[in-house]
């Protein structure tokens, strides 16, 4: 849970240095952070693909994987849930601290690295989720600047959401080897290069679509 906790005790820091120099992050400084958390990403991406242990089974995982997920219809399903919440919590804008939690939790909460950081975290290398806790730190001292304070509460449920993730794969850790870890890294490591792309507007890639690949990574590595 090391991990976990380092990474909402980034979020409420980052909401509190943005609520606190506010007046001095002008658009241009926030584009240049956005920027520099893409690049940093896509090298995150990079050092965890080249551990894959089989190409063959990152290949079958990425497929059926994203045409589980898009059958399903995860990315516009989740779209979709943060509109009711929104609607839910601040139909009118009356709420900007609702606001703030539903936005951000969304943005924090929802993508590659939560599940992947966590479950690597689970199996015993915290590093992808002391690297989204930098990056989480910074996007939330940007989003507190135009948010308020309503974006610390997202810490909850990135403690809750991803401490699941990291239980579960906890339990797993007796009879992980060294080849699933570097398999699950490499899977991992793929959709992180896909957020980094996204960060930086290069392309749109649904990396929501594509989250029941680490799952099926599981099932055809073990196979």
């Amino acid at each position: 849970m090391l991990g976990v906790l380092v990474n909402a005790a980034a979020i409420l820091v980052g909401s509190l240095l943005g609520i606190l120099v506010k007046k001095i992050i002008n658009d241009k400084i926030k584009t240049v952070i956005s920027q520099a958390i893409g690049l940093s990403v896509l090298c995150v991406g990079i050092t965890d693909i080249i551990k894959v242990e089989s190409l063959l089974a990152l290949v079958l995982s990425f497929a059926f994987g994203g045409l589980i997920g898009s059958l399903i219809g995860i990315g516009k399903r989740l779209d979709g849930f943060g509109d009711f919440l929104k609607n839910k919590i601040s139909p009118n804008s009356d709420s900007p601290i609702g606001e703030a939690f539903i936005t951000t939790s969304l943005i924090f909460c929802v993508g590659g690295m939560v599940v992947y950081g966590s479950i690597n975290a689970g199996l015993g290398n915290n590093e992808t989720l002391f690297i989204k806790s930098i990056m989480d730190g910074f996007t939330s001292l940007v989003l507190a600047t135009t948010l308020g304070w309503g974006v610390m509460l997202s810490a909850i449920p990135i403690i809750i959401i991803q401490g699941l993730f990291a239980l579960f794969a906890s339990a797993l850790l007796p009879i992980a080897t060294p080849e699933f870890i570097n398999q699950i890294s490499a899977i991992g490591g793929a959709m992180v290069f896909a957020i980094g792309i996204n960060l930086l507007g290069i392309k749109k890639i649904n990396v929501a679509d594509l989250l029941p690949s680490i799952f099926g990574a599981f099932l055809i590595f073990i196979l």
